[in-house]
């Protein structure tokens, strides 16, 4: 689960009718459920590619009223290879994985083990966002590595709020891109950080007005 705060969440945007995009989802009935539960006014889009969740996930979003789309959202319309985790220090792991090649080194946290690559269908941002007449009032997102790809064709499709885990662009991925580079695409888009742990982060739009970000309680 997310150790994003959801009382920040509720406090800023839980009165609005708001679209949130669950991106690199895993499991369904985690983060996704989570919010449909915790902002009841919003309407949840939940992304992810893994074979392994396709099954539950599909089931558990038409029976939790959650968006489900068996896909990776990524800066183009194609198909990629996806490498999921297989094992994280030793134990079963299908929680991981991305777009972006595994370089095989270890990360801070521990090691990973990848399974057999997969087939993914692929779709931009933009794309998705006209296909669906949906514009994302906050993206919660862990694609390890591959936020810059999402977010690079966000267009005019800009939310609120972006909560984004930043600590994989160059430690356990061949992401061709960098922490530096994701920050300033970022600002570049008329966000400011309000919020970092070293491995999440929180940007809010620049012209947006919201109530300081307080760590959430473990």
């Amino acid at each position: 689960m997310s150790d994003i705060n959801t009382n920040w969440l509720i406090e800023n945007f839980g009165d609005k009718a708001m679209s949130i995009f669950d991106i690199g989802c895993a499991a369904v009935d985690g983060d996704a459920a989570m919010f449909k539960q915790l902002l009841p006014n919003a309407t949840i889009y939940a992304f992810e590619c893994a074979d392994v969740w396709k099954e539950r996930n599909t089931s558990e979003a038409k029976r939790r009223g959650i968006n489900y789309f068996h896909i990776a959202l990524s800066d183009s319309n194609e198909t990629v290879t996806f490498y999921p985790s297989a094992t994280y220090n030793g134990e079963t792991w299908p929680y991981s994985g991305s777009i972006c090649k595994p370089n095989k080194t270890e990360v801070p946290a521990g090691t990973f083990v990848w399974g057999e690559p997969q087939t993914v269908n692929t779709m931009r941002l933009d794309t998705f966002c006209s296909t669906h007449d949906v514009t994302p009032n906050f993206i919660h997102m862990d694609v390890q590595g591959a936020e810059y790809k999402v977010l690079s064709n966000i267009g005019n499709h800009r939310p609120w709020a972006i909560w984004a885990e930043v600590n994989e662009f160059e430690n356990c991925y061949d992401t061709n891109t960098t922490y530096t580079m994701f920050s300033q695409l970022l600002q570049d888009l008329g966000y400011i950080k309000i919020y970092s742990n070293n491995i999440d982060e929180l940007y809010v739009l620049n012209k947006l007005t919201v109530t300081p970000y307080n760590e959430k309680q473990k």
